[in-house]
């Protein structure tokens, strides 16, 4: 114990010694590149700035054919920086603030001269993403579902979230993936980082520390994000922690072909995984036909109906979400359940009050009705968005529920539970 104490005692000492090298945000370290604007005119510099995780780094300017480059220090308390400029050097000082704004480095830059004379200006920077080495998986498992499918390391643990997450775990340590994957068309991202802007921000606004920590959730964005692209889906690439360990992870969110995916990796061992794992996603899902006047045909695994054509699809493991983007009150919700048994007319209306969901607050008085040629057991109530009709099929050992909220898609939910068919 004397031995292990002393130790210590040496090692803060030596702790104490070192000069203290300020910390600055995990999303500021990198490469950044970018065009520096004068700010009395003259001719626009294009420049480079390597910041390391200890705030050291390196910035490298060019203009008109002229380039210097130095050592410089960011400093996180106070938004500043330095470059440290050699005395040989025709400069005098160059020195600024920092600031990150919406994933773009702004740095404010002024140079003094030697005879007084300063020269300032803005340069707006956008981080240089290094090609990273290639990352093999080893062997491989395959997840699929109804959306999406991909390979992941076998060695790692697969399981489905109640929420329809899936959730790769990686055995003997705190690191994980979580994958979210829906066919929709309410969100498509282009690419452009200026066209995408709004819905990405909107969307990272929504895992801020605060938004977070008031919902009880773990996963937080810090507001860092860069574009990505794999294959012919585009979307962002955001920065954040996962509060319960602290550990560093990676969102990435994706559309394309009617999908909307996200890939979240947690942790040291998660992370390198992000290319070769995204690089296996293949996108599958249901297919829509015409249907009836105003309506489209849905059909799913195991399962179709039709719905009002000017609605928004978007589907999940779990089921499908019909939304009236003119009124999002109005939504059309539909999934299926595997039974152990037969399904019945009799046991029609316990499974209604059994699957009814709970959020909806409605008591779970079931009646039967005809539809079509469907006996169904429904459920009524009213919510917040207007009335609610909760609606219950079968056959043979599949249940099919369907949810309609708000006055229009009520008002079409016989029709449809009509047009519904379990094969």
């Amino acid at each position: 114990m004397k031995k292990t104490l002393s130790i210590l005692t040496v090692l803060a000492i030596l702790l104490c010694c070192v000069p203290a090298v300020a910390e600055i945000p995990r999303e500021l370290a990198g490469k950044w590149q970018g065009t520096g604007t004068p700010k009395n005119g003259g001719p626009s510099i294009d420049l480079t700035a390597e910041i390391n995780a200890d705030g050291s780094g390196q910035y490298t300017f060019e203009q008109a054919g002229y380039r210097e480059s130095y050592p410089f220090t960011v400093s996180s308390s106070d938004s500043t920086f330095s470059v440290d400029i050699p005395a040989t050097s025709s400069l005098g000082s160059v020195a600024g603030t920092w600031a990150l704004e919406d994933g773009v480095l702004v740095l404010d830059i002024t140079t003094t001269f030697p005879n007084g004379r300063t020269y300032s200006y803005i340069a707006r920077c956008e981080r240089v993403t290094e090609e990273a080495a290639a990352v093999d998986m080893g062997e491989t498992a395959e997840y699929a579902d109804a959306v999406i499918s991909f390979r992941y390391p076998a060695a790692w643990k697969c399981g489905v979230a109640y929420d329809g997450s899936i959730i790769l775990e990686i055995t003997g340590t705190d690191s994980a993936v979580i994958v979210a994957a829906m066919i929709s068309d309410l969100v498509s991202y282009t690419g452009d980082r200026e066209t995408d802007a709004v819905a990405i921000e909107k969307t990272i606004a929504e895992y801020s520390l605060e938004k977070q920590e008031a919902k009880g959730k773990n996963l937080t964005l810090n507001g860092a994000y860069e574009m990505k692209q794999v294959g012919d889906m585009r979307g962002f690439r955001a920065l954040g922690t996962w509060r319960a360990t602290g550990q560093d992870l990676v969102m990435t969110t994706l559309s394309g072909d009617r999908h909307l995916v996200s890939f979240t990796f947690i942790g040291d061992e998660a992370i390198p995984m992000e290319d070769a794992l995204l690089s296996t996603v293949t996108l599958l899902g249901s297919e829509t036909q015409d249907g009836g006047a105003g309506f489209r045909r849905w059909q799913g695994a195991g399962y179709s109906l039709d719905y009002p054509e000017a609605y928004a699809v978007q589907e999940a493991s779990v089921g499908v979400v019909f939304i009236d983007p003119e009124d999002k009150n109005n939504l059309i919700m539909a999934r299926t359940y595997s039974l152990d048994f037969d399904y019945s007319d009799e046991l029609a209306v316990p499974i209604a009050a059994q699957a009814l969901p709970k959020s909806t607050k409605v008591e779970p008085n079931a009646v039967m009705e005809t539809a079509g040629d469907w006996n169904t057991a429904v459920i009524r109530g009213q919510l917040d968005a207007g009335p609610m009709a909760f609606y219950l099929i079968g056959s043979g050992r599949t249940a099919m529920a369907l949810l309609f909220t708000g006055e229009a898609a009520v008002g079409m939910a016989e029709a449809i539970v009509a047009s519904a068919a379990i094969e």
